[in-house]
């Protein structure tokens, strides 16, 4: 019973592992650099990309559907035949697997242009989201080995103590802080940076990293510049004019100033102009809703925001509050007097975030928003707070990779690995023969496993976590190389080889235990008070200790035993100058 749980967790840590390892292994050897580009955009990017090319889909099926609905879907728009599938299953109606769509029978039982459009979108966005899933769960690389950026802040708290009118406490200047790393963490995708890694250093600063971006300029502006938060009002009757033209005309196209662009384009007048609300779906991406029309005129600037926060309604709905500068105060007040029971978007980076109806005059620039779930109400509370910074940002330091260095260090240290298992494999297989082969095939595991928990723990792979893996390398073959001299030692009092199997593994087991232990400990406390490479270098030592234990002592006791019970093995093939019994 015991021999079968050692083979059969071997094997489902192995499956395990495999499974763990495989999108590295498919996004960096089986994904070629054009998807890598593609998918490594933010998701902001990658949302619009989707609608722009559902855009492009849908208006040629349409000109189709126009002009010879009977003509079959061309192989690009081949996947439309799933919205067809579903189609005819709302009305019950069974179409065969291989069934030969045409335009017409696609749009035969959809309700309008319009459901059309979504699912073409949702088509685009859902592959390319979940290219970028499988992305996620790759090991990723650090900026040592990918290039890219590496800028220092240091904050400057004088703007906060004049909004506050006295020097700000610890645990203001806290608050402030937290709520910085909010903003820069929100502006981070409009860039276009990979995985960007933005965290705290200290009490007053903050380490910002982007892989892969190249313009220091273009960065240090946007990171320091302001965001875009506005608040218009809402034209009911615009918008239902206009949401009855987009039901009729999906595809029609807005520029970037909120004009039709077309023939159309006076169907919206002066002074007014066509927002898209958006909200954020599962996967982070910004969904578009609908559109609205929304008066030209800017009726608050965001800048007169101090704080966000949410919080409950004495109806226990999720509620935004957020407080206003005097002079936004009287801008508010005004502002709502005028326009009791219209809707007044709020609009970040022209992207409607939420709409909310004014429901009376608000004077004292304390506003509190309701009509959202507990998510859409943190989601504008951050919004809000991250439309400008708290507090000033200096560049103490901006470094720039390049990613030729990158390169170059993977290949240095991809070709170490291979030497240094290269060297390990030989000198076990010469020293050990038969026991040397089982030594190998533990290693082999050892690193799969090392590798496949750092994948699925998401963890960036620097200089000095390829140190780690290599130290790793030499640690595995120790505890082999203990439990083998065991074995032998066993051996030469007479024992035979099934006992000197027992006998070696259970008196080396403390000894590995012991060594490894003391490693281990070693590591956590790195990893827990050091930071950066140190923190990167005792995280890979850490996950390859437990590793090495693992490896050392289920999978060669299990390939020991595989020896003794299937192959009915007598002797021990474990190196020269013993007998083997």
């Amino acid at each position: 019973m015991e021999r079968a749980f050692r083979l059969f967790l071997v094997l489902g840590v192995t499956a395990m592992s495999v499974w763990f390892l495989a999108p590295t292994v498919q996004w960096y050897f089986f994904t070629d650099k054009a998807a890598q580009e593609r998918i490594s955009r933010p998701l902001d990017v990658i949302g619009e990309a989707a609608r722009l090319s559902a855009n492009k889909d849908v208006g040629e099926l349409l000109q189709i559907a126009r002009s010879d609905g009977s003509q079959t879907l061309p192989e690009n728009l081949a996947y439309f035949s799933q919205l067809g599938y579903e189609g005819y299953a709302k009305v019950k109606q069974r179409v065969a697997k291989d069934h030969s769509w045409s335009v017409a029978d696609v749009l035969r039982y959809t309700s309008g242009p319009a459901v059309v459009y979504g699912f073409a979108e949702k088509h685009y966005a859902d592959t390319i989201i979940s290219a970028k899933e499988k992305k996620n769960r790759a090991l990723k690389l650090g900026l040592d080995l990918s290039g890219g950026l590496s800028v220092t802040l240091k904050a400057d708290f004088t703007k906060l103590e004049q909004r506050l009118g006295h020097a700000p406490s610890d645990q203001q200047k806290e608050e402030n802080l937290n709520s910085t790393l909010e903003v820069l963490n929100s502006r981070a995708n409009q860039f276009g940076a990979t995985e960007p890694s933005i965290r705290r250093l200290g009490s007053d600063q903050i380490l910002v990293e982007l892989p892969g971006e190249k313009d220091p300029d273009a960065v240090s502006r946007l990171i320091l510049g302001r965001g875009s938060l506005v608040f218009h009002i809402v034209d009911d009757e615009m918008t239902r004019r206009f949401e009855e033209f987009y039901v009729e005309n999906p595809t029609v196209e807005i520029d970037h100033s909120g004009r039709i662009i077309g023939e159309n384009s006076n169907l919206i007048p002066a002074g007014y102009i066509i927002r898209g609300e958006y909200k954020k779906d599962v996967y982070g991406v910004d969904r578009f809703v609908r559109y609205y029309v929304l008066k030209e005129e800017v009726a608050m600037d965001g800048m007169h925001i101090q704080q966000a926060s949410t919080n409950y309604s004495q109806m226990n709905e999720p509620m935004v509050a957020f407080s206003l500068d005097p002079a936004g105060a009287d801008i508010f007040g005004k502002l709502t007097s005028a326009n009791v029971g219209r809707g007044l978007a709020v609009l970040m980076d022209d992207k409607i975030k939420s709409v909310a109806n004014i429901r009376e005059p608000i004077n004292n620039g304390q506003v509190s928003v309701t009509g959202f779930s507990v998510v859409e109400a943190n989601n504008l509370a951050t919004v809000l707070r991250t439309a400008n910074l708290p507090v000033d940002l200096n560049v103490m330091s901006l470094q720039s990779i390049g990613p030729s260095l990158g390169e170059e260090t993977i290949r240095m240290g991809i070709k170490a690995m291979a030497v240094g298992l290269a060297a390990v494999y030989l000198f076990t297989l010469f020293y050990y023969t038969g026991a040397g082969f089982i030594a190998c095939l533990a290693l082999t595991l050892n690193m799969l496993l090392t590798l496949g928990i750092l994948s699925f723990l998401g963890f960036t792979l620097t200089l000095t976590s390829m140190a780690g893996l290599l130290l790793n390398i030499g640690m595995a073959v120790d505890a082999n190389v203990i439990i083998f001299e065991r074995i032998r030692d066993e051996l030469r009092t007479g024992k035979t080889r099934r006992n000197a199997i027992e006998a070696g593994f259970r008196k080396a087991f403390w000894t590995i235990m012991d060594s490894n232990l003391t490693t281990f400990i070693a590591a956590l406390f790195l990893s827990s008070l050091g930071s950066g490479p140190v923190k990167g270098f005792a995280i890979t030592l850490a996950v390859g200790i437990v590793s090495t234990l693992f490896t050392a002592i289920y999978v060669s006791r299990v390939l020991f035993d595989i020896g003794t019970e299937t192959f009915r093995r007598k002797t021990v093939s474990i190196g020269y100058g013993v007998k083997k019994v």
